[in-house]
């Protein structure tokens, strides 16, 4: 198998993620808030996924309260005004953006997240907000 093969091969797909985030929402809903953070904090648990799939919940003034990337190193910490490599707001057009009707209009929001890049370039990430 080619190299890169290899690697898409380890990344997860648009419907995964979809698919993921809704599974979220309905546990969150079931569930409640804190245990939905407990589980989406949890490295080896059903919300994350290969090595690029993961559920994050940042409140409305860009606070983590959950991430399956780096719970230990998120949790608690305000991004609202992080920026990526190329200086373009990371969470505030979510957060905005959400906040001004989003979840009523189930709009979905791209942005381009910091991390390893590929072939010099940050990679873009589709993120779902509800």
């Amino acid at each position: 198998m080619p190299a890169g093969s290899a690697l898409a091969a380890d990344r997860g797909t648009p419907a995964e993620a979809r698919a993921m985030f809704d599974q979220a929402v309905q546990y969150m809903e079931t569930n409640g808030a804190e245990r939905a953070f407990a589980a989406f904090n949890n490295q080896k648990g059903q919300f994350v996924h290969r090595k690029d799939l993961y559920v994050f919940v940042i409140d409305d003034q860009g606070v983590y309260h959950a991430s399956g990337a780096a719970p230990e190193a998120l949790v608690g910490l305000k991004v609202l005004d992080t920026t990526d490599a190329a200086g373009m707001p990371l969470f505030r057009e979510m957060i905005d953006s959400h906040g001004q009707g989003a979840r009523s209009h189930g709009k979905r929001l791209r942005m381009a997240e910091a991390g390893p890049r590929q072939q010099g370039r940050g990679r873009r990430r589709a993120t779902c907000a509800q």
